[in-house]
């Protein structure tokens, strides 16, 4: 559905999708979690976002204390992804978030906010 929704340009709902899968993992406590849960999904057809859903999984996972799949240990990606960024962030902004980061996402040298893998 990630997939479908980012060729479709509905980038807006992919996130959506994404983060709302992983705060429900995180909500569950690593309680009851169906096996299809932590399932390798297919590519999203993105590599920044594939790099995204696994290394949220693999947060999510540590979270719940509970064994992260082996389809989350990847590379880190070449260069800074900013994840929700549009490109026009300071660079005031980007040190900001880099510092609230989760090691997890450090490691794959992408940055967000452990607030970005909440419901509100």
């Amino acid at each position: 559905m990630v997939r479908r929704h980012l060729a479709d340009g509905n980038t807006a709902t992919a996130v959506r999708m994404l983060t709302e899968a992983v705060a429900r993992l995180i909500e569950s406590e690593g309680r009851d979690v169906p096996d299809a849960i932590l399932a390798k999904p297919d590519s999203t057809g993105d590599a920044q976002y594939d790099a995204v859903l696994s290394t949220a999984f693999l947060y999510a996972a540590n979270l719940c204390g509970i064994e992260p799949p082996q389809w989350t240990r990847i590379a880190p990606l070449d260069h800074a992804y900013l994840w929700g960024g549009d490109g026009s962030e300071s660079v005031d902004y980007i040190e900001l978030i880099r510092r609230a980061t989760p090691p997890e996402f450090l490691e794959k040298n992408i940055l967000c906010r452990p607030r970005d893998w909440v419901n509100r």
